[in-house]
């Protein structure tokens, strides 16, 4: 997995997460295919072998970094995580955690992020046109999890009144998400 520095005050609201989803997912495997086309057209000296670890490597990396990124959130921890969002911040609104019917699927925008958390977790929905896969059915689930999280009201997803939220620090596991990913983060409740 590539790591990439975080600046601030990006580096707050995704919680100094040091491997980045659209980095790993998206623009590492279309590197190493460019790397590869380069090779086969004559543009790079390096050797047959090099070549085809390239495009294995391409492969592998387009075919798996999505699941790496993968969470599933219980549907019973995902309602009282949601419940306990509007409750400690005190909003004047419904949690709408009665409309959770299963668990909660989502994909980290970064890994490794503060306070020990391997998955940042929260839902946002704005890298998946950065998805390059072959894979239909990783696909299909990608796509899947994100018009789930556009079509549920906020705070289970991301739809409100007014707009589409960039992100939703409802069903995490730690309080620094709704410490940090807030209405005035760069990655945060913001339309």
């Amino acid at each position: 997995m590539s790591q990439e520095a975080t600046a601030n005050p990006k580096n707050e609201s995704l919680n100094g997460g040091r491997i980045p989803y659209d980095v790993n997912a998206a623009t590492v495997p279309a590197g190493l295919r460019a790397a590869a086309a380069l090779a086969e057209a004559g543009f790079s000296p390096i050797t047959r072998t090099r070549r085809r670890r390239r495009r294995t490597l391409s492969r592998s990396t387009q075919t798996n970094a999505l699941e790496v990124f993968e969470v599933a959130v219980k549907e019973e921890e995902a309602r009282k995580l949601v419940d306990k969002y509007i409750c400690d911040d005190g909003f004047p609104f419904s949690s709408h955690s009665d409309n959770i019917t299963e668990d909660v699927r989502l994909y980290s925008v970064v890994l490794e992020g503060n306070h020990n958390q391997r998955h940042v977790r929260f839902q946002h929905c704005l890298h998946h046109f950065l998805l390059s896969t072959i894979e239909q059915a990783q696909l299909t689930a990608f796509v899947s999890q994100t018009a789930d999280h556009i079509l549920a009201p906020y705070p289970i997803g991301l739809t409100t009144d007014t707009s589409l939220l960039v992100a939703s620090p409802a069903v995490g596991n730690d309080p620094i998400y709704a410490a940090n990913v807030t209405n005035s983060a760069y990655h945060g409740t913001i339309v």
